[in-house]
Order: C-alpha cells, then sequence, then structure tokens
C-alpha cells in the first residue's frame, strides 16, 4: 500500500488493531461504512486508492468472520 493515508483508513486502522473481541464487529461496520461511502464518490478504478480499498475490504472480510 502507499504512503498516502486516506479518510476512511482511520476507522478501517481502528478495526483492524482492535483488541477488545466485543467492540470488534462494531469497529468492523463503522470502517466498511467508510468505506462504502467512499466507494459512492468518483474514484479512479484500479487506482492506488482503489486498490487499497480492495485490499482493505479483504482484511475486513477476515475479521468479521473469525470467530469470537
Amino acid at each position: 500500500m502507499s504512503a498516502t493515508t486516506y479518510w476512511w483508513q482511520k476507522n478501517y486502522d481502528a478495526a483492524v488493531l482492535e483488541m477488545d473481541s466485543a467492540q470488534l464487529p462494531s469497529r468492523v461496520k463503522d470502517a466498511l461504512k467508510s468505506i462504502s461511502e467512499r466507494l459512492e464518490k468518483c474514484i479512479e478504478y484500479g487506482g492506488v486508492e482503489h486498490q487499497a480499498i480492495v485490499e482493505a475490504g479483504r482484511s475486513l472480510g477476515a475479521l468479521k468472520s473469525k470467530p469470537r
């Protein structure tokens, strides 16, 4: 991923770094919402940010399905 930080990454980072399994579902939900809101805006398909979103989505999907 590039050194650029996108506004949706704040919630993504909070989800990925969450250690409390009770808080994790809420963090993942917030991160997915932020990503969804960003995708509603004009974004270059295949661009750097789009690739970052794809990777973040995969990671969040893994967290979401992780047994508690």
